[in-house]
C-alpha cells in the first residue's frame, strides 16, 4: 500500500443492513496471518452512534458538535468519523 491509495468502496453487499467499509491489516494473505496494528494519519471524529438507531433513522451529529481531530489514532468502535483529503 501507498500513502494515497483507495482501500475500498463502500457497499452494501453479503449480510449488511446499510453501506460499510470492512478492512483487516495483517501480515499474509494465508488463513494463518496475524492482525497488524494500524492507525490513519488523521482524522475527525463526529460523534458515536447506536448502530441499530442509525439504521433506522439515520445519523446526524447531536446540536453544537464540533468535530474532534485525531492523530496516528484507530477509530473506536462505532464512532463516526470524517476523513478529510489533504
Amino acid at each position: 500500500m501507498r500513502r494515497g491509495q483507495v482501500l475500498g468502496l463502500l457497499g452494501n453487499s453479503g449480510n449488511s443492513d446499510a453501506p460499510h467499509l470492512n478492512f483487516d491489516i495483517s501480515n499474509n494473505h494465508s488463513l494463518e496471518s496475524e492482525g497488524l496494528p494500524y492507525g490513519f494519519d488523521s482524522f475527525e471524529v463526529l460523534g458515536t452512534t447506536d448502530l441499530d438507531k442509525a439504521f433506522e433513522n439515520g445519523w446526524t451529529p447531536p446540536a453544537g458538535t464540533k468535530p474532534q481531530k485525531r492523530v496516528s489514532e484507530t477509530p473506536a468502535e462505532n464512532a463516526v468519523v470524517r476523513f478529510v483529503a489533504r
